[in-house]
């Protein structure tokens, strides 16, 4: 969950279908900032992936996360509060405002 006052700007959205395990998520128009959280994320022990242009779209930098079958839900919920946590305190880089 989001804190209420978290701005929309703040806030990534989760592409990808229920079932698979790779999920995309998509920090809109902001490659610094995504790839400011990938370092984040992997200074607490997360390793993902980001992908920005060219091999996506300049608009849709995103976080590629792969889930495994041996992931606990602990785990997932660990790495769920942290990307919110990260997301919420790492600023955008402000180059599309």
């Amino acid at each position: 969950q989001w804190k209420p006052e978290t701005p929309k700007e703040m806030k990534f959205e989760v592409w990808g279908q229920e079932g698979q395990p790779i999920l995309p998520i998509i920090f809109r128009d902001d490659t610094q900032r995504v790839l400011a959280i990938v370092h984040k994320l992997k200074v607490n022990g997360f390793i993902c992936g980001a992908v920005v242009a060219p091999a996506c779209s300049m608009r849709t930098p995103r976080l590629r996360v792969t889930c495994g079958s041996n992931f606990t839900k602990e785990s997932i919920d660990r790495f769920s509060e942290l990307l919110r946590d990260i997301s919420e305190e790492t600023p955008s880089s402000g180059i599309y405002d």
